[in-house]
């Protein structure tokens, strides 16, 4: 659903805000 769709985007926005490098890459932390 779009609920769920919407939840898994914000976990990832924070993921990548937490696991964000200083130039702006990220860790292949999802795959």
């Amino acid at each position: 659903t779009l609920l769920v769709n919407e939840r898994m985007l914000e976990s990832y926005v924070i993921a990548r805000d937490r696991f964000l490098t200083s130039d702006g890459k990220m860790f292949p932390t999802l795959g």
